[in-house]
Parts: C-alpha cells; structure tokens; sequence
C-alpha cells in the first residue's frame, strides 16, 4: 500500500513529472505497535511482582519496616515503602527477634 505524501512537479525540459513518494506498510506498523505494547505491560508486571517492590510500613520511630499482618503495620505512626534496601527490619514479623540471644 502507497501513501503519497505530496506531488512535485518540475518546469521546464523534464519528460516525467518529479513526485515524492511515501511508502508505508500500516500491517507492519500495527505489528510493531502490538508488540511494543505487549513488551511494555510484561515489563510492567513483571517489574510489580518482583520480590523488591513489595510494599512495606515504615514506622517512623524505629525506622523498622514490617509486613502486612504485623501488629505494628499501618498501627504506629508511619508511611509505605517499597523494597526493603537500606532499612531496618522488623524484629517479629521478619523472625529476627530470638536470633539476638536476648529473651
């Protein structure tokens, strides 16, 4: 399929009219727009579900994160996170808390 962008034509000693032709295949460019899109929702899903994007409650005090379930989450005063880099865990809901020694 052709799509003509615009004609040109030429004066003077030219035994054909000069045109400029712009071809595109709109099959193909469905295609590529469908695959994209499909690429760009898997990279999105996958980017949510991977184990690091969790959501978790940063109490502010502590500033101890703890999971959903936790007696301290959404109970102190605090705000979400995701991931769980450069935080400090929380000593109950992670199982931290009889690894110390102390009891």
């Amino acid at each position: 399929m052709k799509f003509r962008l615009c004609n040109i034509k030429v004066e003077g000693n030219v035994e054909q009219p000069i045109t400029q032709t712009f071809i595109i295949n709109l099959k193909w460019l469905a295609l590529a727009i469908v695959v994209l899109t499909a690429a760009g929702v898997f990279l999105y899903l996958w980017r949510s579900r991977s184990v690091d994007s969790e959501r978790y409650w940063l109490t502010e005090s502590t500033g101890r994160i703890h999971k959903e379930g936790c007696m301290y989450y959404q109970k102190t005063k605090g705000f979400f996170v995701t991931g769980r880099k450069n935080y400090r865990l929380c000593r109950k809901c992670f199982g931290i808390e009889g690894k110390s020694g102390k009891k």
